[in-house]
C-alpha cells in the first residue's frame, strides 16, 4: 500500500515538474516571439512614417515610386491620398498593438488601455478605407488577383474594427477581446508580408515572382499574409482555457523560437537595406 502511495506521488511529481518547465518554456518562446514582433513592427512603422508620409510632408511623394513604380499618381490624388490615409493609420496601428495587450498597462492605467484602444480601433478602421479607395479608384500593381486579396484583408479589417468598438460599447468584454485579437492579427499583417517576402528573397530570390506581383508566390501572397494569422487567432480563441499536453506545449514553444529567429533575420535585413537608411535620411535632413 505504502509502495503504491510512494510510486504515485513520484508520478505525480514527475508530471508536475513537466507541466512546470512546458510551462515556464512557453511562457518564454512566446514573450520572445512577441518582443521581436513589435520590435520589428515599430521599425516598420518607423520606416513608413520617415519614408512615405516624410516625402509627402516634403512635397515628393512621387518618391513612393521609387519603392512601387506607379504607387503616386498625380493625375489620381484621390487614390494618393486614399494611400496616405492607409498608411499614415497603419504606422500607428503598428505603434500601438501590442501595448494593448501587456497585461500591467491595461489592469495599472485601465484610461489610458481605454484611449489607446479608442485611437487604434479607428486607425485599423480609416487604414482599411484609405485601402480601400485606394484599390476602388487606382487598383493595385498585381492586378485582379491582388486587388481581390487586398481588397479583403481591407473589408475584414474594417468589419473587425467596428466589431471591436461595437462589443466595448456594449460592455461585452470577452466578446471585445476576442474581436481586439481578430483585429491585432489584422493590424501586423503588413508587416508579416515585408517579412515573407523577406524571407523567400532570401532563400529563393526571385523564383515565382514578377516585377507585376503577377507570379505563383505573389499570388499567394495576396491571401497568405492574413488567413494563416487569423487562423491560428482563432484557435488561440477557442482552446485558451483548455489545458493543453505538455508535450504539444513544448512543441508550440520550440517553433515559436524558431519563428522569433526568422523574424529577427527578417529584421536585420530590412532595417539594413530598407528600414534604416530611410529613417536615418529623414532624421539627418
Amino acid at each position: 500500500m505504502k509502495s503504491n502511495t510512494f510510486l504515485s506521488t513520484s508520478e505525480d511529481l514527475l508530471d508536475k515538474n513537466k507541466n512546470n518547465y512546458s510551462e515556464s518554456l512557453y511562457i518564454f518562446s512566446r514573450n520572445s516571439v512577441l518582443t521581436v514582433a513589435w520590435s520589428s513592427s515599430l521599425l516598420f512603422a518607423l520606416y513608413i512614417l520617415a519614408f512615405y508620409v516624410g516625402s509627402t510632408i516634403k512635397g515628393h511623394p512621387e518618391r513612393w515610386n521609387q519603392i512601387l513604380p506607379g504607387l503616386h499618381n498625380p493625375n489620381n490624388i484621390t487614390a494618393s491620398n486614399g494611400l496616405m490615409l492607409h498608411m499614415l493609420a497603419g504606422a500607428l496601428i503598428l505603434l500601438m498593438g501590442c501595448l494593448q495587450f501587456i497585461s500591467p498597462i491595461r489592469n495599472k492605467f485601465p484610461a489610458f488601455h481605454r484611449t489607446i484602444g479608442k485611437v487604434y480601433v479607428l486607425s485599423s478602421i480609416l487604414a482599411a478605407v484609405g485601402g480601400l479607395s485606394y484599390i476602388l479608384l487606382q487598383g493595385t500593381i498585381g492586378g485582379f488577383m491582388m486587388n481581390v486579396g487586398f481588397g479583403l484583408y481591407g473589408l475584414l479589417t474594417l468589419f473587425a474594427g467596428i466589431k471591436t468598438f461595437y462589443y466595448a460599447r456594449l460592455k461585452k468584454f470577452d466578446k471585445h477581446w476576442e474581436w481586439a485579437l481578430r483585429l491585432f492579427a489584422l493590424g501586423i499583417a503588413s508587416w508579416l508580408y515585408r517579412m515573407y517576402y523577406g524571407f523567400w528573397i532570401i532563400l529563393a530570390g526571385r523564383l515565382w515572382r514578377t516585377p507585376d506581383f503577377q507570379g505563383s508566390f505573389d499570388m499567394i501572397m495576396d491571401f497568405f499574409f492574413y488567413i494563416p494569422n487569423l487562423i491560428i487567432i482563432e484557435f488561440y480563441i477557442r482552446y485558451k482555457d483548455k489545458s493543453i499536453h505538455p508535450v504539444l506545449k513544448t512543441i508550440v514553444s520550440i517553433l515559436f523560437l524558431i519563428t522569433s529567429i526568422f523574424f529577427s533575420i527578417g529584421t536585420y535585413y530590412f532595417t539594413k537595406y530598407y528600414w534604416g537608411p530611410a529613417i536615418f535620411e529623414y532624421l539627418n535632413n
